[in-house]
């Protein structure tokens, strides 16, 4: 069973944020939640051809013309530093974003949008 330490958690607004090094994957399971989870996430680097995907058969280190074939048009993005966020779905819903480094996806999220 995987767990964390209080150290690998920070609060931001009320609501911890969790990180599970999932070593031999080189993945990091993220959380954030308060008395519920509101975000479940993947990140890190992967084998493409892992068997980690999300429900869409989108997997960390696709390209992003991949994600635009097999989900359309996102319904929103914005830049986040030197990454692009796109999030599929709505704003204050169940939505799935997706982080892209160059034109790379490096992060998976699901999100109860609250």
């Amino acid at each position: 069973m995987y767990g964390w330490h209080q150290d690998e958690c920070t609060s931001i607004s009320g609501r911890l944020a969790c990180g599970i090094p999932l070593f031999s994957q080189r993945l990091v399971i993220v959380l954030m939640l308060d008395s519920r989870v509101h975000v479940v996430g993947v990140q890190g680097s992967s084998d493409p051809g892992s068997h980690y995907a999300d429900p869409f058969g989108i997997r960390l280190g696709d390209p992003v013309g991949r994600l635009t074939t097999v989900r359309g048009k996102p319904d929103a993005s914005y830049d986040d530093n030197d990454d692009l966020i796109v999030r599929y779905g709505p704003t204050t819903g169940i939505n799935w974003q997706y982080r892209i480094h160059d034109t790379t996806i490096v992060q998976i999220e699901l999100s109860d949008g609250t």
